[in-house]
């Protein structure tokens, strides 16, 4: 598995930030290959969407592990998957990728009855 963090290159590769952001820098222990991140970069065309992406596939990778007990030992993931969860959210809020759900725009515009004969919006 090639592994790449450098932080000694200016400016910084893309690589190194995703890894940086998803704390995937320690190659004995590494979530990712660099191939695997620079595919994900070039589709998702940024690497601020590239780190959100791979958030994600931490979280299905974790939702396809079951939680398990034998004798003393119990394996809960749920905190892992909380944890997870919460970077996810702070981490498109930090580098301003919104999901779907956060761009939406909504306003309020209060409806009157057609038959008030009221032409102005009401004032609640």
């Amino acid at each position: 598995m090639v592994f790449t963090y450098d932080l000694t290159t200016t400016p910084i590769p893309e690589l190194t930030k995703v890894r940086f952001h998803i704390g995937d820098t320690t190659s004995a222990t590494a979530l990712f290959q660099d191939d695997e991140i620079a595919m994900v970069i070039s589709l998702a065309g940024s690497w601020q969407k590239a780190v959100i992406q791979c958030i994600q596939n931490i979280i299905a990778r974790m939702n396809s592990d079951l939680d398990f007990t034998a004798d003393m030992l119990e394996v809960d993931r749920d905190s892992m998957r909380k944890h997870w969860l919460q970077l996810l959210v702070d981490k498109r809020k930090e580098l301003g990728v919104l999901g779907q759900l956060e761009q939406l725009v909504t306003t309020t515009k209060h409806l009157w009855r057609g038959d008030s004969f009221q032409d102005e919006e009401p004032d609640f």
